[in-house]
């Protein structure tokens, strides 16, 4: 944490909470809505204890390596790495339908004021998505480059932007369009935006 690398590794970080994104289509078909808070506290902290777990074990086992996919290190023979590249593939054939999905909801939702504005639009869509997504894993296998601007950038606009903004347009109409009163809300969360632009720019910053 304290190398110069640090920026690296808070994009990664904001991409594992990039779930903000897709709360909101999954709690919408909560079968008792009355626990929404309470299980997306749970929800956090499992995924913070997961990853936590999964990253300490990977750094005191592999610290000392430069490779951005630890996979790399054991040879196409090891019956391990096989299991655990298996594992992947069904992880991404149970994972990415479900991204589209959510993806779907958003984009056509904010563009037609529909959820499925049709199978050929949906088509099209789901068309693009896979095609671009394969193209940068052919043409551009960093991952590591891919995950920290991607969580950086995306990160910057979910994460501290939208809530902030939100938060802050919300209060100002509580205060009767108003911004008196309001300077030690708009210093913290100023404050807040500049830490997300930072990590932007730090993606940038050899």
């Amino acid at each position: 944490l304290g190398t110069p690398h640090f920026t690296k590794l808070a994009g990664i970080l904001s991409l594992s909470f990039f779930i903000h994104n897709v709360i909101l289509p999954i709690l919408k078909h909560q079968r008792h809505p009355e626990h929404n808070s309470r299980d997306l506290a749970v929800a956090y902290l499992l995924v913070a204890a997961s990853y936590g777990v999964i990253g300490a074990v990977g750094f005191l086992a592999y610290n000392n390596l430069t490779t951005e996919d630890f996979l790399y290190v054991f040879s196409t023979t090891n019956v391990g790495a096989i299991v655990a590249r298996l594992s992947l593939l069904f992880q991404l054939f149970s994972v990415f339908p479900l991204l589209l999905c959510i993806m779907r909801i958003q984009f056509f939702g904010l563009l037609w004021d529909s959820q499925y504005p049709g199978a050929t639009h949906v088509a099209v869509f789901n068309l693009v998505c896979m095609a671009s997504s394969t193209l940068v894993a052919i043409y551009y296998p960093h991952i590591g480059d891919i995950l920290r601007f991607t969580g950086a950038i995306g990160g910057f606009i979910y994460i501290y932007m939208l809530p902030i903004s939100v938060h802050l347009i919300k209060m100002y109409r509580k205060n009767n369009h108003s911004f008196s009163g309001m300077l030690p809300q708009l210093v913290g969360h100023g404050a807040l935006c500049l830490v997300g632009v930072a990590l932007v720019v730090g993606q940038f910053v050899q």
